[in-house]
């Protein structure tokens, strides 16, 4: 069995526990096999203008930009990772069980894994800060009609709606980085 294979058994054992998780994606960075770990599809690369990449690709190329030493971007694909699950978990209701699933592991990743902000380095220093609030106003996912979330759903919603919930996400993330931000600075002070 390979290391990958060894850590793959131990992740699904401590799913439910979150400092575990941690620990145990900080393992498969440090020995490389994150890269591994994902689909071809999962590559360091910025989304911004792809409106068909889904939270699941978000995600996963968010952690190989991390494992490839490239936090600026890392950070930047996990917050659109995150709001763009949030209004596919909004928008989209899963079809039956086996979309329920799919969701359902999404939602997990989402707040257990994947809910954070990135290094406090990005987010305290005012130029990289800016960047980012700058990155994620400027993401308006286009031509939604090929877009498909990572499971099958009951009906899709309009474009203006998608947009709309878009929008909505984009000012809820942003003042919460800017509420994070404001307590990291204090904490320093």
């Amino acid at each position: 069995m390979s290391h990958f294979e060894y850590l793959s058994v131990a992740f699904r054992l401590v799913l439910h526990n979150r400092a575990t998780l941690r620990y145990l994606w900080l393992a498969l960075v440090l020995i490389g096999q994150v890269p591994q770990a994902f689909g071809a599809d999962a590559v360091c690369a910025d989304f911004d203008k792809d409106s068909t990449a889904t939270p699941t690709l978000l995600f996963d190329s968010a952690v190989l930009c991390m494992s490839e030493k490239e936090a600026q971007r890392g950070s930047r694909l996990m917050i659109l990772g995150q709001m763009r699950a949030l209004v596919d978990l909004t928008l989209f209701p899963p079809k039956d069980d086996p979309a329920k699933m799919i969701a359902t592991k999404l939602y997990s990743r989402l707040y257990y894994q994947l809910g954070g902000s990135g290094p406090d380095e990005f987010i305290t220093n005012s130029e990289s800060f800016l960047e980012l609030l700058d990155y994620i106003s400027a993401w308006e996912p286009e031509n939604l009609q090929d877009y498909e979330p990572d499971w099958e759903y009951e009906s899709a919603p309009s474009h203006e709606r998608y947009l709309l919930e878009v929008e909505k996400t984009k000012i809820f993330r942003i003042k919460q980085l800017m509420s994070f931000r404001r307590h990291l600075l204090e904490k320093k002070d």
